[in-house]
């Protein structure tokens, strides 16, 4: 009898690919509103009470994280990346432009084309030639299928990098926004870290931290006169967001109002950050123009920016920033430096960024969650021979929470992995 197949299958997923449907083994598509009948299906009447149905994929073409397309890149290494996922194999293919018009030259002739192992590839520099074009072509292969994506760049001499002075907001004695986390200890983090990324790749950068203020308005003097002392070509405040709704979410990047040059700027920050973690753009591609912000008005080169990180008052927002807290630095580095950041240096070793405790009370509960910034899964132990928890208290390997009670008064420190 005709009819609809019961609890017909969800659809399924699969990493790196797209589910285009299901089919029968005689090669017929079935769709939830198919009738069954031995003719829609091409089989043999009468039909089986049970029919097997096959899923088919088409492999996502790659995504290329570096270089960006028509980057003008310099005469040295080159880091090729891409997300990558498990179960897909990669080649990468480099193919060098050929002047046009030229009629003993191809367009285009391959350079190489090569295995790479994990979601990046390093091309050699003297593989590249100063002056040329090139196009180089990430290759994914999953059983039979194939899919590719390419993007173009040029070889040239860039030009010097421009100067930065980054700051953290608000202070150690001036309190930010609170929520899932605190802003001053993660706009110090991110800081560091995206200062870290640009001394990777030869950008000059000056930082400061505020730790001497007790009031919003010294606090507020202190770092503008800091970044007004500075030799540099670009001022960066780092912050983070926080709202009465616990809705509120996404990334922003505020500048002065009417500066274009700065609202191109704090769209290329945003929206860098948001393709590495996931964060919701915010404003106009992710820039929001104020008037009413001392420190873009008073920074004295006019050339300020302001990133609000995500918002520590959602916790979605706070899950992302903690599980791509090396991605977001680089996206800020990249966005600000004018060079990219290879991908090596954004999957090292996972950073503790813990870097004390609060105290406990004898003979209550004590619980703490140690905080860390890692892309990956991380395992915590305590090193052997620097140093103990307090008698009653024990680190837990697969959270990294500090639990139990404490038994005898007294202190202790650790070093831990």
């Amino acid at each position: 009898m005709d009819g609809l197949i019961e609890n017909f299958p969800p659809d399924p997923t699969m990493p790196g690919h797209t589910f285009t449907g299901w089919w029968t083994q005689g090669g017929r598509q079935v769709t939830a509103s198919t009738i069954i009948n031995a003719f829609n299906l091409g089989m043999p009447s009468p039909m089986p009470n049970t029919i097997t149905l096959h899923a088919r994929w088409r492999l996502d073409n790659p995504t290329i994280r570096t270089p960006e397309p028509n980057q003008v890149v310099p005469h040295d290494d080159l880091v090729v990346s891409w997300t990558s996922f498990a179960g897909i194999s990669y080649e990468v293919e480099l193919l060098r432009q050929n002047p046009a018009g030229s009629p003993y030259l191809p367009p285009e002739e391959q350079v190489f084309r090569s295995t790479a192992i994990g979601s990046s590839f390093t091309i050699g520099r003297d593989q590249l030639a100063f002056g040329h074009s090139y196009r180089v072509r990430v290759h994914a292969i999953s059983g039979t299928r194939r899919s590719v994506s390419d993007v173009e760049f040029r070889v040239e001499t860039l030009d010097p990098p421009k100067r930065i002075a980054i700051s953290s907001g608000h202070g150690l004695y001036v309190a930010g926004a609170s929520g899932f986390m605190d802003e001053v200890t993660e706009a110090r983090a991110v800081t560091d870290q995206v200062a870290r990324f640009l001394r990777s790749v030869g950008v000059p950068v000056s930082v400061f931290h505020d730790n001497t203020s007790t009031s919003q308005n010294e606090n507020l003097n202190t770092i503008i006169n800091w970044h007004n002392n500075q030799e540099r070509d670009v001022d960066v405040s780092i912050h983070f967001n926080s709202f009465y709704d616990p809705l509120s979410n996404g990334t922003e990047t505020l500048y002065r109002t009417n500066n274009d040059d700065m609202r191109a700027l704090a769209q290329k920050i945003s929206g860098k950050i948001s393709q590495e973690s996931g964060l919701r753009l915010r404003g106009d591609q992710g820039a929001v123009p104020r008037n009413n912000l001392r420190f873009l008005n008073e920074t004295n080169i006019d050339q300020a920016v302001y990133p609000e990180i995500c918002f520590v008052s959602n916790q979605s927002d706070v899950e992302l920033y903690r599980k791509h807290f090396m991605g977001i630095c680089a996206a800020i580095a990249e966005a600000i430096g004018g060079r990219p950041i290879p991908r090596n240096l954004i999957n090292e070793a996972p950073i503790i960024r813990t870097m004390s405790m609060p105290n406990g009370i004898l003979q209550q509960v004590y619980q703490y969650p140690l905080q860390v910034s890692s892309d990956t899964p991380v395992t915590w132990s305590i090193v052997p021979n620097e140093g103990e928890l307090p008698s009653g208290l024990f680190l837990e390997p697969n959270t990294g929470i500090i639990l139990g009670g404490i038994i005898d008064a007294g202190s202790g420190s650790n070093e831990h992995n």
